[in-house]
């Protein structure tokens, strides 16, 4: 069918047609303008509808921010009654919303309930989720919460032919391949409409204590009883804190935090009295976020580690001129990365990176041997079968 010619004809057509399942309250016409008309959709089958009128007369949609097509008549597409927030699963930490709610809206209405959704910023306040998505709009992350395209769990589209596209949470196993970052730069491939976001519990709710002491071990003891505790704490940060005085060695931090429900937070200062090595005057509670809240980059200043750490490492750490900071994510495992991203051709000692660099010769070694003694199983083997 060839597409309405003069204005007086497309807003006829279109308005008989979306008539059938749009309020009037939703459809605003435009005459005389190559924008012919902006359309609210409110759910998933009503964008589903829009999108296959439009292309049974060939006029482009454009959301609402981006830019028009050139000499062309098209329509606009305003998410802002796209925009329910529909249910939110504390246990499993899963947010069902719609996907036109704006990022500043959505974040108080979290923080209400005691949750993040850990890379929300002032400057994407005005923005819907599906703005920040898929036109790539600037997010700043907390320490390991990702950014917003990590935090999608499972997501609802309208594809360009009108066709309703779903990928719901769960294993890949069962949901099959990721297609998500095909929605990531554009509208192109789809309209996302509902997500399945992951959140997390409210940064400022928790109750946070800093221990220095000149030695490390003495502090991932402490850490790594504490996380073996049923009640564990959130976050756990070990970093080296600046030098009082010249020529001495520089003390390290215990950064740790409990939500503020969590009792043992309150009571951390009275177990430490059965420390041997630790001293109440070393010990202070903050009231302010903690200071460190990048996420690390993957690269050569970045990895992970067992617990307990290795005694080597923790000489290195003890040694290196360069800031490490040390994050125990449980009882059994810790990553490490360094805060001034030391150069490893600089002709200054790095010991840490030295250490990484021999275990990583170890791992090598160590494989290289278990390939060795496979194949000269297999080798004995088929010679057996020969011989049979």
């Amino acid at each position: 069918m060839s597409p309405p010619t003069t204005h007086n004809e497309i807003s006829e057509v279109l308005f008989r047609k979306l008539r059938k399942q749009l309020p009037v309250d939703r459809i605003e016409l435009k005459s005389n303008s190559k924008l012919c008309a902006i359309l609210s959709p409110e759910t998933g089958g009503e964008l589903s509808f829009i999108t296959r009128i439009f292309k049974e007369y060939e006029i482009p949609l454009r959301f609402r921010g981006t830019r028009p097509p050139k000499s062309r008549v098209y329509a606009e597409l305003d998410f802002s009654r796209l925009s329910r927030i529909q249910d939110l699963d504390e246990p499993s930490q899963l947010l069902m919303v719609q996907s036109g709610v704006t990022a500043g809206a959505l974040e108080k209405w979290l923080n209400v309930h005691q949750w993040s959704l850990g890379w929300y910023a002032p400057a994407v306040e005005e923005q819907s989720l599906s703005q920040i998505l898929q036109l790539g709009a600037p997010a700043f992350a907390r320490t390991f919460c990702g950014t917003p395209l990590n935090s999608i769990r499972g997501y609802r589209s309208i594809l360009p032919d009108g066709r309703e596209c779903w990928s719901p949470p769960g294993p890949l196993r069962a949901t099959g391949p990721d297609l998500l970052s095909l929605y990531q730069g554009g509208f192109g491939f789809g309209m996302l409409t509902q997500l399945w976001i992951k959140v997390h519990p409210y940064p400022q709710q928790e109750t946070i204590w800093t221990l220095r002491a000149n030695e490390l071990p003495p502090l991932l003891d402490i850490a790594r009883a504490e996380l073996q505790d049923a009640a564990s704490p959130r976050q756990v940060l070990l970093t080296r804190a600046p030098a009082t005085r010249e020529k001495a060695s520089s003390p390290w931090n215990l950064l740790i935090s409990w939500r503020h429900d969590n009792p043992k937070g309150i009571t951390f200062e009275n177990r430490l009295r059965f420390h041997k090595d630790m001293r109440r005057a070393a010990l202070q509670r903050i009231h302010e976020a903690p200071p460190i809240r990048l996420a690390p980059e993957a690269g050569a200043n970045f990895f992970k580690c067992r617990v307990p750490i290795d005694p080597d490492l923790v000489h290195a750490f003890q040694n290196s001129p360069s800031r490490w900071v040390l994050s125990v994510l449980n009882s059994h495992e810790a990553q490490a990365w360094s805060m001034a991203a030391p150069d490893p051709q600089s002709k200054e000692p790095q010991p840490v990176l030295e250490w990484l660099a021999e275990k990583r010769k170890k791992d090598l070694r160590r494989a290289n041997k278990m390939t060795r003694a496979f194949l000269e199983e297999i080798d004995q083997d088929e010679h057996f079968a020969n011989r049979l």
